[in-house]
């Protein structure tokens, strides 16, 4: 078993292109050549100032929610505010930017350009994530796609607000030359009011869609499903609507999921327990009932929401030395997910054996906010381990698995790690990153953002020098 071990210095990964953005980088997702980066603004007021000269400082979402297990964590706002902020007349703000980096698809290096849209929403983007449905047969696709394509692209947000916005991505070919024109369209949203009697008091820090369910038969496909979690403990499932008639977005059930000294504790993280490869799954023709949720109680915990309000299996502080940030289930072979901590050690983990011992561990050197499983090589991870920038974490026996029915399998002494490459640029802490894949696959690059500076990097994976941890 691999235990937990300082990571070896690597060399940094190459920066190919970056920008900054207006308000604080939370939140990064890359869907094929259309990148979005969701921003979150807590501006606040200072004591014995008033509300100040309305900068948009801001702090971070955990510096603004709470901090974890160990009594919070590395706290970049004294640069950046002088003056001591007081929670009186604080004001959150935030936006979606949508960029096109369709160099992707030629042999250029990527880059930015200027954003294709610019959405500015009613609080903070806190999470986001794409979500790409076929259409029905017994649809008529009116998306707008304009490449002929029957897909429909949606990126559903989760906000500070306690919100959970549906926007659906329309490409049309611009006349004056091959490029596509892109923009995100409102479609669908649950309010905070909705279910918490309009106090607004909990943010929507995470979110992820049931992908399994791509898999029923085709007149189930409009009825998608999305978890959410949030600050004040509790999880929720939602249903989304997709029929291109009547698009609409519900909350079908709520629980609380954690808690710290008998307190409600943030829930930073939760995720379908479910991939979307076809074979041996936990899913039914209803999607997945399983959920994955981690909080800052140093807890990560397994729902069944057929039995609900208590979960079928969880692993503690025994485990643990901080809270849990990041649960991200493979999207190929099933039974495998990977969770990262602010203990900076990512565990690698079996469904059919969530009450032992985890198949693997590795420090990355940073607190894990997020992680991301390469999308064709089933071993490669991408890392965003907030003051330590990011990381290409590979695990050889992951490379060549087959995916079957037979789901995930190997020998847990053979399941080592290697930390490929890093990239340090950031000057803040690296919250959102996603694999940037060109047709062809090389070379290969990532991007990532960082909260108090607001980079966006784009930055080429391909190793450079290998370093396998034992």
């Amino acid at each position: 078993l691999l235990v937990a071990v300082a990571m070896t210095t690597t060399s940094n990964a190459e920066c190919v292109d970056q920008i900054f953005t207006p308000l604080n980088a939370c939140s990064l997702e890359v869907l094929g050549s259309s990148l979005v980066v969701g921003c979150y603004q807590l501006t606040e007021a200072r004591s014995g100032g008033g509300e100040g000269d309305g900068s948009p400082e801001g702090t971070s979402p955990t510096d603004d929610i709470g901090g974890n297990c160990d009594g919070g964590i590395d706290d970049d706002t004294s640069s950046n505010e002088p003056d001591q902020p007081s929670s009186a007349g604080a004001t959150r703000s935030g936006e979606l930017r949508l960029y096109a980096t369709h160099s992707l698809l030629q042999d250029a290096s990527p880059s930015f350009g200027e954003p294709t849209q610019v959405v500015d929403t009613e609080s903070g983007v806190l999470d986001a994530k794409w979500h790409t449905i076929p259409a029905t047969e017994t649809s008529n696709d009116r998306s707008g796609s304009g490449n002929g394509s029957s897909e429909r692209q949606y990126l559903a947000s989760a906000c500070a607000s306690g919100s959970v916005h549906i926007y659906q991505l329309s490409r049309v070919q611009t006349t004056d030359s091959n490029a596509l024109s892109e923009t995100l369209s409102l479609v669908a949203s649950s309010e905070a009011s909705d279910v918490d009697g309009g106090s607004g008091s909990r943010l929507a820090l995470s979110l992820d869609w049931d992908r399994s369910i791509l898999n029923a038969v085709p007149e189930r496909m409009p009825e998608q499903k999305i978890v959410s979690s949030y600050s004040d403990g509790s999880i929720s499932i939602h249903s989304f609507n997709s029929s291109l008639e009547t698009q609409s977005l519900a909350e079908k059930e709520r629980w609380d999921g954690h808690t710290l000294f008998g307190c409600p504790s943030e829930v930073w993280t939760c995720s379908f327990a479910a991939s979307s490869s076809t074979g041996s799954s936990p899913a039914s023709s209803d999607g997945s009932n399983l959920v994955l949720s981690g909080g800052d109680d140093c807890t990560l915990k397994l729902w069944d929401v057929r039995s609900l309000p208590s979960p079928v299996a969880k692993v503690g502080s025994s485990e643990f030395e901080a809270g849990v940030t990041a649960v991200s289930y493979h999207p190929k072979l099933e039974n495998l997910f990977a969770v990262g901590s602010y203990d900076e050690v990512i565990r690698l983990y079996d469904m059919r054996m969530l009450g032992g011992e985890p198949l693997c561990r590795v420090n990355v050197g940073g607190g894990v906010w997020r992680i991301r499983w390469h999308p064709t090589k089933n071993g490669r991870m991408l890392v965003g381990a907030m003051h330590g920038g990011c990381r290409i974490v590979n695990f050889k026996a992951l490379m060549n698995l087959r995916v079957d029915i037979t789901g995930f399998d190997t020998d847990r002494d053979s399941l080592s790690a290697e930390i490929e490459s890093e990239f340090t640029d950031h000057n803040s802490m690296a919250y959102g990153a996603d694999w940037l894949v060109r047709d062809g696959g090389s070379p290969e690059y990532a991007a990532s953002c960082s909260f108090y500076d607001r980079r966006v990097c784009m930055w080429m994976s391909t190793a450079t020098n290998l370093n396998t941890i034992k």
